[in-house]
């Protein structure tokens, strides 16, 4: 499976002289209609990246294991403080068997 640059490529979208990410970007804002399907086109495409001081937020500071959590950031700016009420409920590992 090609890259969602590589599928624009190849449809004859965007020339391959011309694909960079700063294109890709100005392609999918110039065209809302066909932005799911571009981004749907490789589903594993995932960034990594190893640290030492364990998985970073947007805002390079180390995630905090069952506190932190993802945020849109059209609709978060970074690093707010989001309230969430929730019912936890816990189970034993024998529940899982």
């Amino acid at each position: 499976m090609a890259s969602i640059g590589g599928l624009l490529i190849e449809q004859g979208i965007i020339t391959r002289e011309e694909m960079n990410i700063p294109r890709l970007k100005e392609y999918l804002r110039e065209n809302p209609g066909k932005r799911e399907e571009i981004l749907n086109y490789n589903e594993s495409y995932v960034f990594f990246r190893v640290v030492e001081e364990g998985p970073l937020g947007n805002i390079e500071v180390p995630l905090t294991a069952g506190r932190s959590i993802a945020t849109d950031s059209r609709l978060f700016p970074r690093g707010a403080l989001v309230y969430i009420s929730a019912e936890l409920h816990l189970c034993r590992k024998a529940d899982y068997r």
